[in-house]
């Protein structure tokens, strides 16, 4: 008679092939949702800039094309926007909302853009808030694009 107690070589390396696909998709799912809540911060945080506009904090831009650069630190971000969803500081150099008037001086229309990065790399370069995406988060933001933009405000 056959002992039947354990696993046999295949059964186990069925079990652990699995038990990793499980994992890679795991791993998949909360990278993605982590992209997803760096996208709802960024949101979050031209929401702010908004109220500091209607609350007059914020000189908006007056002429066609004029655009205003409010860098992070000056937001004044609640305790949930302190860090980005990877758990790093933002890099304060590379984060600001820029808002752009398309319209004209006699009737403003406002759009915002972002710039946020953390600590860790992990960034979206310049985008205007209704192109913001999950797809939109990466690890290896055009350095020169945030210099290029910063240098026109911070000079």
């Amino acid at each position: 008679m056959k002992n039947s107690r354990g696993f046999t070589g295949k059964g186990l390396l069925v079990i652990v092939v699995v038990l990793i696909i499980i994992v890679g998709f795991l791993f998949i799912y909360f990278y993605n949702q982590r992209k997803r809540n760096f996208i709802t911060m960024a949101k979050d945080y031209i929401t702010e800039v908004r109220v500091l506009a209607t609350s007059d904090r914020i000189i908006l831009p007056a002429t066609t094309d004029d655009e205003v650069l409010i860098t992070i630190s000056q937001i004044e971000p609640t305790e949930k926007l302190r860090k980005s969803p990877f758990h790093e500081k933002w890099n304060l150099d590379k984060s600001y909302v820029v808002i752009r008037n398309i319209g004209t001086e006699y009737s403003p229309r406002y759009i915002y853009l972002i710039a946020l990065e953390d600590k860790g790399g992990h960034c979206v370069s310049l985008t205007e808030e209704v192109e913001l995406h999950r797809n939109k988060v990466s690890t290896q933001c055009s350095i020169e694009e945030h210099d290029e933009t910063a240098a026109i405000y911070l000079d």
